[in-house]
């Protein structure tokens, strides 16, 4: 049946669906054709109305409801594919059940995924492309993510096409006067923070020019760019917060995976990418460290406090260890964060936000992303005293200045601390006024007070 996978995959492809939307389907139909063969149906034909509703309700119990409608779907849309397909590619007589007329799911709008349009490839003269394609080798090599070759390569791209238009075919032609043009352009049309992304893409690229002698000089050295206003981390979670998303899981396999996450996440401040690179290996439960390679490959290593050494430990061994143990899964991985479902492999880097998104509408009614997370235990960390260069090494900060955004989030705490403190900033109160005679014979025993004064 895994052949069945494949061929439709490939007639997506045909239809230019986009990589991240093959990823997803791959993912329902694995997890479906799983589920297939853990109750015994080995032949799609056998696949049947009941067995749909079967699949459905196992869903339920595993994911949010939200969740399940796209799930199925994507099984259907590879249902009706296999239906419409030539005899010579299915087995003879399938039949797809049709859906009943009082489902239980919610309805779903059938739409035909239009195919992506096409970005037009920028043709670069040869000097300047293949320069290009050599500083885009050169951070492959230097051990760069993926997103950030990309990301350099859509900075320099606008720059090109506007070369392009102005008939500049060498490099050694650019001058100051076109880059400050370039960025007077640039700001009419983006925001500060967008200017100062792509105009450090460009600098990085002839500053690399420049080391390898291609070009004299660097024309971007000493072009000013608008200064951005730091911006402070949003939605940061209070420590009562925190407490409710941690007793948000319930005691399944699922629940005891979900909240080693969420205590790790808490305890660690680890990113997402990070999170979901991590192997058994990597996590000392003993001594209370865990190996994160971070951006760049580089390597740190970030303690973890009890309380998420205990919760890892419980999910290894009563939930990790027991779908290893599963006739369908492979064994082998030493991933430290499986799937529910069958054949339970290693979990996508997307499934940390809905993992966390799910538990924090359930308890909070507000979304609650990885990064978050991160925010939140670095915030926590310099509110109670801890030192900013070990918030920088824990979060794996290269610069402090980044870091350095923490501590202006404490200035309120640090605002209602000198009002309390400091006297010029308290609350004036007011001197009791003097006793008079006649309201101290007024009260209770004042005349015996009285009395007892005179004698």
């Amino acid at each position: 049946m895994n052949n069945h996978i494949e061929i439709y995959l490939e007639h997506l492809r045909t239809l230019d669906y986009a990589p991240d939307t093959l990823k997803w389907h791959r993912h329902c139909l694995t997890k479906f054709f799983g589920h297939l063969r853990l109750t015994g149906v080995t032949d799609l034909r056998q696949v049947t109305g009941q067995t749909m509703e079967d699949y459905r309700q196992e869903l339920l119990r595993r994911y949010c409801a939200s969740a399940v409608p796209n799930e199925l779907a994507s099984v259907r849309d590879f249902l009706g594919w296999l239906k419409s397909t030539d005899a010579s590619l299915v087995h003879p007589g399938l039949e797809v059940p049709p859906p009943k007329a009082k489902r239980s799911w919610p309805k779903r709008k059938v739409t035909v995924q239009r195919p992506r349009k096409q970005r037009a490839i920028l043709e670069l003269p040869g000097g300047i492309g293949t320069q290009l394609d050599t500083y885009l080798e050169s951070l492959r090599v230097r051990h760069y993510s993926p997103a950030t070759v990309t990301s350099r390569n859509q900075s320099l791209s606008p720059f090109f096409a506007r070369l392009q238009s102005s008939g500049v075919a060498d490099l050694r032609e650019v001058t100051r006067q076109m880059i400050q043009d370039y960025r007077l352009e640039l700001m009419r049309r983006h925001s500060v923070g967008t200017v100062r992304v792509i105009f450090a893409g460009l600098r990085h690229f002839f500053a690399w020019l420049e080391g390898t002698d291609a070009i004299l000089l660097n024309p971007t050295g000493d072009v000013p760019l608008p200064k951005s206003e730091p911006r402070l981390p949003k939605r940061i979670l209070k420590p009562s917060e925190v407490r409710k998303l941690m007793a948000s899981p319930d005691q399944s396999p699922q629940g005891l995976r979900d909240r080693a996450i969420l205590e790790l996440f808490y305890s660690s401040g680890i990113r997402r990418e990070e999170m979901a690179r991590l192997t058994v290996a990597d996590v000392d439960i003993k001594n209370g460290f865990v190996r994160v390679k971070g951006k760049g490959n580089k390597e740190r290593i970030v303690p973890i406090g009890q309380t998420a050494c205990e919760a890892v430990a419980r999910y290894l061994k009563e939930a990790r260890a027991l779908w290893l143990k599963v006739r369908l899964n492979p064994g082998w991985t030493d991933a430290l964060w499986l799937a529910p479902l069958q054949p339970h492999g290693p979990i996508h880097k997307g499934a940390f936000d809905l993992i966390l998104e799910r538990h924090a509408l359930r308890v909070l009614g507000r979304r609650v992303s990885p990064h978050v997370w991160r925010h939140t235990f670095a915030t926590h960390l310099v509110s109670n005293g801890a030192n900013i260069v070990y918030v920088q090494r824990l979060l794996g900060h290269r610069s402090l200045k980044t870091t350095d955004i923490y501590t202006r989030v404490t200035v309120p705490d640090l605002k209602r601390m000198v009002q309390r403190a400091h006297p010029r900033t308290r609350k004036a109160v007011a001197p009791a006024a003097a006793l008079t005679p006649e309201a101290a014979a007024q009260m209770s025993g004042g005349h015996r007070h009285e009395h007892d004064a005179h004698s």
